[in-house]
């Protein structure tokens, strides 16, 4: 479930802005 969680931030923030992809990964690693 996390995984699809986090596959679904990642491809909203691409599909927002692909200049955001590191607001999603540096989400990922607070969420570490």
């Amino acid at each position: 479930m996390r995984l699809k969680k986090e596959l679904t931030q990642y491809a909203l923030a691409k599909k927002v802005n692909k200049s955001h992809w590191w607001v999603s990964r540096l989400e990922r690693g607070l969420t570490e």
